[in-house]
């Protein structure tokens, strides 16, 4: 996934670009390792504030690798509980199906539904 967020290096607005990178491996039985890999690519307008303000491309750079290390760390595990929330909503229904007659066309179950 690509986004464009916003970006503050100083009292003036600019985005930055980046790429988040999501994987899953299989390890031992039924456990899996969850990935959530972010590279940010600044745009020119970034470069003109960050080297606006005297600040090194080095040093903009470790600041964007602890802003984006610190977010991962907080978003991976509930994107992690949003996928085994769905995962698990998806075999119950899958059971209660195996249990009841299906009638009509009964659509699939929505992440949305899951996490609403």
């Amino acid at each position: 996934m690509v986004s464009v967020p916003d970006a503050f290096p100083s009292s003036v607005w600019a985005t930055t670009r980046v790429i988040w990178e999501l994987s899953i491996e299989q390890l031992e039985g039924d456990e899996l390792r969850f990935t959530n890999t972010a590279t940010s690519h600044p745009t020119e307008d970034f470069l003109t504030i960050i080297f606006g303000s005297g600040q090194t491309f080095e040093d903009a750079a470790a600041a964007c690798k602890r802003a984006l290390g610190e977010r991962c760390l907080l978003e991976t595990p509930y994107y992690a509980q949003c996928i085994a929330a769905f995962d698990s909503a998806r075999e119950s229904n899958a059971s209660a199906n195996e249990r009841q007659p299906r009638t009509g066309n009964a659509e699939p179950q929505q992440l949305e539904s899951v996490l609403g």
